[in-house]
This record gives C-alpha cells, structure tokens and sequence, in this order.
C-alpha cells in the first residue's frame, strides 16, 4: 500500500514539475513511462529492459486462405481502433500475384526463390470487433482474375502504411497512406483512394513498411521509411525520416537509426505516439537466418531514438519455423 501511494504522489509530481518541458500544456499527458530517461535524475543497481510479449493461443489471426493471397511474406499490416464506428480495422498487403506459397514445406522455402515478372502486391481490408476475429469483406471494388468479390481495395502499392486522421477537418483527407515510391494518398472513408502523389524531394525507394502520423509535439506529419548506404561488407539499412505540414510537400529524408552489425539490419520501424513519447517496433532482420524480429525504441521527438534492450526482441521469433 505505502509503495502504491509512494508511485502516486511519484506521478502527481512528475506531472508538475515536467508537464511543461513534455508539452503537457497541449497534449492532455496524464501518463509518463519510466523508459522516459528525462523523467529520472538518477539509477542505482536498476537497469531498464523489456519483457516478453506473450502471444495469443489462437495465432495465427490471418492465414492464406483467399484465392488472391498468394504469399504473406511481407505483410505490413496497419491496425486501427475506429472508435468512431468502434470497430478495429486492417489494412494488410499480401502478394496478390505470385507462386503461392500455401502449404510449402520448409524444404521448398529454403531454394533459392524466383519472383515471377508480373510479380504484385494489393493491399486488403479486414474488421473485427474484438481484434482477434477478422472478417474479410466482400467489397466489390477491385478487379482480380474476372471477379470483384474480394477484400482488395487496390492493387500495386507496395508497403503501405495506413491510418486515420482524426485531427483532420477535411473529411475528404480522414484517411492517409504513404507507400513506396515514396507517393501518398488520401480518402474519405479508407476504401476508395484519390489519385497518388509523389513526395517531391525525397530520394528514396522506401522498400519497406512505411509509416506516416500526426506529432502533436511538432505539430507536423512525420514519416518513417527506410533508406540505405553502401558499406565495406554490403549495403547497409537505415531507418529515416521526413516531416510535412499538408502530408503533401515533404523534407529531405534524414537518418534517425543505423544498427552496427552489418548481419543486423534495421528493417521497419512503425512508430505511434503514447504517454508523451514516441514509441517505435523496430524490425530487425538477421540477414544469415534470413528472419526478423522486433525490438522496442522510443523518442522525445522522432529524431533521437532509443533502443531498449538492444538485440533482445520485444517480440521474438518462435522456435519452430513456418510458425
């Protein structure tokens, strides 16, 4: 009880004395996190490290099992809690053409791969009510092999990052994407999508999860993709970022975060914000056992970031493979 009391008047405090500096005044905060190191003036014998996610006994939620999803090998999935239709929705992008890879053996997965010509990737929709049952609609929206009965919203972007814009008045503007190119992209209602644009300026393929959001410390979209450089045992992976006022006319891409072993490469890092930071899952592929897991950062303002626990994943790997 007295250490429960103690944390409470810890809070209260904290609240006080850096809700100014944190940007309180603006952002409503009435949680901080201790991984916040501006929030601690000093540790002794403590040392800050993750746990382990548990992950639910009913995975996995998606499978393979639609005509039109050929591969789940980059998935990229965007999930939102519309609390406005209180629904979670899913925006997730299968290759739509392809050789399949339904029931493959690991055997088949491990010879060398060959992407076919007209290789293509589509981004799906899908909703629950609970977050775990997912239900792929009927949409009628797209064409795929003769039929539109199908979850396919649009075919060809490739790591789409999707979400809503609830601080946007223009409901013509309530949904946003950024995917590679790197274009952007904005909707009404997440479903049917207004002609992209490219990010003038930007020198960067972004192959990856790209994701874009709204940094109310900022007061600015911030995007984060990836780019890379040519090093003395290979390219090298880096996550990046640029910023806008209109989702429209973007910066420069910059570098926020580089690992140092050239095996461990920095591949994603979806980024949202909570508690008055930004937190980050970063995706680390280890290029040998050709597997990715994922790793916790933060950051006070999208620039610096900060591993937590680096190499120890926050959410790892199962031991058994094809799991």
């Amino acid at each position: 009880m007295i250490r429960l009391s103690t944390s409470c008047i810890v809070v209260f405090l904290l609240m006080i004395l850096f809700g100014k500096s944190l940007g309180q005044e603006n952002l409503n905060c009435t949680r901080f996190l201790l991984l916040d190191s501006r929030l601690i003036k000093s540790v002794e014998n403590a040392e800050l490290v993750v746990s382990t996610v548990e992950k639910h006994p009913g995975n996995p939620l998606f499978i393979e099992d639609k005509p039109w999803e050929k591969r789940f090998d980059n998935l990229y999935g965007n999930v939102i809690y519309d609390k406005e239709k209180g629904v979670y929705k899913c925006w997730y992008s299968p290759f739509i053409v392809d050789h399949s890879a339904l029931a493959m053996t690991i055997e088949e997965r491990n010879k060398p791969y060959e992407d076919p010509d007209d290789r293509e990737m589509g981004i799906c929709y899908a909703t629950s009510l609970d977050g775990i049952k997912w239900e792929k609609p009927d949409l009628g929206l797209v064409t795929y092999e003769g039929s539109k009965q199908n979850n396919i919203i649009w075919r060809g972007p490739h790591g789409a990052g999707i979400y809503k814009d609830f601080r946007d008045p223009d409901p013509a503007r309530r949904y946003k994407t950024i995917f590679q190119g790197l274009s952007v992209s904005m909707s009404s209602d997440g479903l049917h999508w207004q002609e992209p644009k490219n990010c003038e300026g930007v020198d960067t393929a972004g192959d990856t999860h790209n994701n874009a959001f709204w940094a109310p410390t900022l007061d600015k979209y911030v995007a984060i993709t990836r780019t890379g450089e040519r090093g003395k045992d290979g390219d090298i992976r880096q996550v990046a970022r640029i910023e806008s006022d209109d989702f429209l006319n973007w910066t420069t891409e910059e570098v926020v975060l580089q690992g140092s072993d050239p095996n461990l490469q920095m591949y994603a890092m979806p980024v949202f914000f909570h508690a008055g930071v930004y937190l980050g899952l970063l995706a680390v592929h280890d290029q040998e056992a050709d597997r990715v897991w994922t790793e916790l950062t933060w950051s006070p303002d999208t620039k610096d970031w900060k591993r937590i626990s680096p190499g120890t994943p926050l959410i790892s790997n199962s031991e058994n493979k094809l799991d």
